[in-house]
Parts: structure tokens; sequence; C-alpha cells
């Protein structure tokens, strides 16, 4: 496993990687994931999702678009503009797991 960042929109989540990874190879044999976030504040809360995914070319200005999530705008394009990502993958969500520890009260 490695953290990735990621985008979510309409049931998908994209990440953006380089083609040579392992995880793309991996992905290339068998185009199903998994993926995990969760809340780190307190109350803590996660969500599990699972599905198939395919392999995409990377559109302009995906990196920067993900990276400023995570980064701000202006460290998104600077990350952007040294990143070596080339490779779009898409997540089609089948399935969802949650938990929201809020439910518990304070």
């Amino acid at each position: 496993t490695t953290p990735v960042w990621y985008r979510y929109a309409d049931g998908v989540v994209e990440i953006v990687t380089v083609a040579t990874t392992r995880k793309v190879a991996l992905l290339r044999k068998r185009p199903a994931a998994s993926l995990c976030v969760q809340r780190e504040t307190y109350p803590p809360a996660y969500v599990t999702v699972e599905g198939e995914v395919s392999i995409e070319p990377l559109p302009e200005g995906a990196v920067a678009d993900i990276a400023s999530r995570y980064l701000g705008p202006e460290g998104g394009a600077a990350f952007a503009s040294i990143s070596e990502d080339d490779t779009l993958l898409r997540l089609q969500i089948k399935t969802w797991r949650t938990s929201d520890f809020a439910k518990l009260g304070s």
C-alpha cells in the first residue's frame, strides 16, 4: 500500500500516478482496488470504497487540481510543475463502508 492524493466526483475516485509504478502494473493484471480515507481530527470517521479501475492518459491540469486539495492553489501548481505523474487511475465505486464516531456523542 501507499498513500495517495485523490479527488472524488459522481461515484468516481481519481488518482494521478506514474505509469511505471508497481500499482499500475498490478492494476493492469487485475483492475480492482480499494481506498480508505480517514478524518484524523476528533471525532474520527472513515470511508472505504472498492471498485473497478480504469487506467487512462493524464488530462491537462489533473495533477494541479488534485494537489491543490492538499497544498492550496499555489502549492498545487508548484507541485504539478515538478511532478512526474503521467497516468490517471479512475476507481468506479461499487462498494462503500463508512463509520462516523460523531454518532457516539461527545
